[in-house]
């Protein structure tokens, strides 16, 4: 049986291993351009969603934030990376580097 992996594993991957390369980015691009052409989607507006929350959040006060984006998907990828490494109390992750044995 075949292990499925979650989604950390390709976070991570896109992340440390594939970020220079652009290979992921392209993918996600493609898809979402298909997705458009299809009508699954507009391509006017998207969601996001992180891990990263500053210290003193009270869960009472969240709230829904929904932005039109007119960018394209590369440039809103990178405004989403420098946005969050700009935070108080954000720490980079450290590259752990974990080595597994083939089957």
């Amino acid at each position: 049986m075949h292990r499925v992996p979650d989604h950390s594993t390709f976070s991570q991957n896109r992340r440390r291993r594939f970020k220079e390369a652009g290979i992921l980015r392209e993918i996600f691009n493609e898809i979402v351009l298909k997705c458009i052409e299809l009508g699954i989607v507009s391509g006017e507006t998207g969601v996001a969603d992180g891990s990263f929350l500053p210290s003193n959040v009270s869960w009472d006060s969240r709230y829904e934030a929904v932005e039109t984006i007119n960018r394209s998907t590369v440039k809103y990828m990178e405004e989403l990376e420098a946005e969050l490494s700009s935070m108080p109390g954000y720490k980079k992750p450290e590259l752990v580097k974990n080595e597994k044995e083939s089957l």
